[in-house]
């Protein structure tokens, strides 16, 4: 009977992940996601908020000050967007996921509210993480950005403190074609009288200071210019969990803890780095990182674009290396455009190939390292082609 019954659960829970990607996945404006959180009584206001937005940098920042407050002996509930192998991931407490049942479960009394408003698939998920987490009892829950922040689902919380990462090109088509527009569709976050932590790159838009002085946030700007985005995440998760006064053994512990594809190395005969990096800044930062730390070898990378990115000014970044493409299972770029870019950019070495292992193959024969990156939607494919535990 129990085996029939998890079964159950096991066949309801996919088909409800298959409803729920059909959804809308962007709409500006987030007046739907506050009048259903309204209808659901308000679950995010029943614990303090870290709430964390930022063009990169975002999750592994949140990864690391959950990790930092679970480890000072508090029940932290953790959302961060998107997944890369379960879509439970996204939701956590104490670094576990929340289970299919209790998504189930959560997902009924969500959708009993919908009043024919028709949220979308990043609304729904939102907030079936403040009623899971409201459930629970968390002490805290620390809490990513979908995307820019003054219309995102996740900024109808009043945070006990902001975090405002990186600000760079993304999402432009939503968020604006300039770094002053980008900086006030993050800085939508910032709220009167909550201290703010800018990282450095969001410590040097006027926009945002002019924000905050406004809101009358107390700011912490960190202004250092770090190697890679690693120390720089650790830096800015550092100083938010000063401002929040955690132990420095929690401190020390957690901003050691990185979410997985975030310059992740696997050996497999030759170094394989996996790096979710989607976007100019992103590439650029992990192009340094690769050179500091493999200064002599030479890399190939596989690549994997979503189809909303801009794809010219991403490419324009790789060096003249060989590079191969592939396309993801979700919302993938076609790899046939992209070798068109690439060709027009003056790559010559520019193939087209869905096996990771082939691509791997021909890096060992080479002594070359292999470097996965791209959309978070490849990565689950690519770690299970090549044999990579997953969580």
């Amino acid at each position: 009977m129990t085996t029939i019954y998890l079964m159950n659960i096991d066949k309801r829970y996919h088909i409800l992940l298959d409803s729920l990607y059909f959804r809308s996945k962007k709409e500006k404006g987030f007046t739907r996601a506050l009048k259903l959180h309204q209808s659901l009584e308000e679950p995010a206001f029943n614990y303090p908020v870290i709430h964390i937005g930022g063009t990169n940098g975002k999750g592994s920042t949140a990864t690391k000050i959950a990790h930092a407050l679970t480890h000072s002996g508090k029940k932290v509930g953790l959302f961060t967007s998107p997944h890369i192998t379960s879509f439970r991931e996204r939701i956590q407490i104490n670094g576990e996921m929340i289970s299919k049942q209790e998504v189930l479960s959560i997902y009924e009394i969500i959708e009993n509210i919908f009043n024919g408003l028709n949220p979308t698939f990043f609304e729904i998920t939102t907030l079936m993480a403040f009623c899971y987490f409201a459930k629970q009892g968390v002490d805290y829950a620390v809490v990513e950005v979908g995307m820019g922040g003054r219309y995102d689902a996740t900024n109808i919380v009043q945070p006990l403190l902001t975090v405002i990462t990186t600000v760079a090109f993304d999402h432009m088509a939503y968020l604006g074609n300039t770094l002053k527009e980008i900086s006030l569709q993050k800085g939508g976050i910032i709220k009167k009288g909550v201290p703010l932590i800018l990282g450095p790159t969001a410590a040097s838009q006027d926009a945002l200071i002019k924000l905050a002085q406004k809101k009358q946030a107390p700011l912490y700007s960190i202004k250092k210019i770090f190697s890679n985005y690693e120390e720089e995440n650790r830096a800015i998760a550092k100083e938010a969990l000063k401002v929040l006064k955690i132990d420095q053994p929690s401190i020390e512990y957690g901003i050691l803890q990185t979410p997985p594809c975030r310059f992740e190395v696997i050996q497999k005969k030759i170094p394989v780095v996996l790096d979710v990096a989607h976007n100019p800044e992103g590439i650029l930062a992990l192009l340094k990182r690769l050179k500091n730390t493999y200064p002599n070898q030479v890399c190939r990378f596989l690549i994997g674009l979503s189809e909303n990115k801009e794809l010219d000014e991403i490419l324009m970044c790789f060096p003249k290396r060989p590079i191969h493409l592939m396309e993801a299972p979700y919302r993938a770029a076609k790899a046939t455009k992209l070798a068109q870019i690439l060709k027009k950019l003056g790559h010559t070495e520019v193939m087209i190939e869905q096996d990771p292992k082939k691509v791997c193959e021909e890096a060992r024969e080479k002594g070359e390292i292999l470097v996965i990156t791209g959309t978070f939607y490849m990565m689950d494919l690519c770690k299970k082609i090549l044999h990579v535990q997953t969580t």
